[in-house]
């Protein structure tokens, strides 16, 4: 039966470098963990709007400056996106494989705008405004590799 008050909103993103990664198991691998996660923990994943970028480098940034999370990060910004969503990615490094202290800031800021990160591999969640220092510490470890 279908709650009448939804749980808070997901967003899946999703990233792979290359096009010819979409051969493989890369897309529908991350597609099954966000409905999964978001299945199990009561959130209302957002199919409607797709967050992917294919072939976009999240090494330079180009996922962030012209991407897909970057207009996501556009919609935080401007309010349309919710404070207490949930962004869904498989790790960190789906974000940003940038230098470290230019990914870090892009985390930080996600996380700093009111949105939840969940990382999938390990189905950790970084909360926003939640300033637990481990998580903290975890976070720049997983983004300078």
């Amino acid at each position: 039966m279908a709650s009448e008050f939804p749980g808070p909103l997901a967003y899946s993103y999703i990233r792979m470098s290359t096009d010819i990664q979409l051969r493989g198991d890369s897309l529908r691998r991350q597609e099954q963990a966000s409905k999964r996660y978001a299945e199990q923990h009561g959130l209302q994943l957002v199919e409607d709007f797709k967050l992917e970028d294919i072939g976009v480098s999240a090494f330079k940034g180009a996922n962030v400056s012209s991407g897909a999370l970057g207009r996501f990060l556009e919609l935080v910004k401007g309010g349309q996106i919710a404070k207490g969503s949930y962004l869904l990615v498989e790790s960190l490094d789906r974000i940003s494989r940038q230098q470290i202290l230019d990914s870090v800031p892009i985390f930080f800021d996600i996380v700093k705008s009111g949105i939840n990160v969940v990382t999938l591999a390990d189905n950790h969640v970084y909360r926003a405004g939640d300033t637990n220092v481990a998580d903290v510490i975890y976070s720049v470890v997983v983004l300078g590799r």
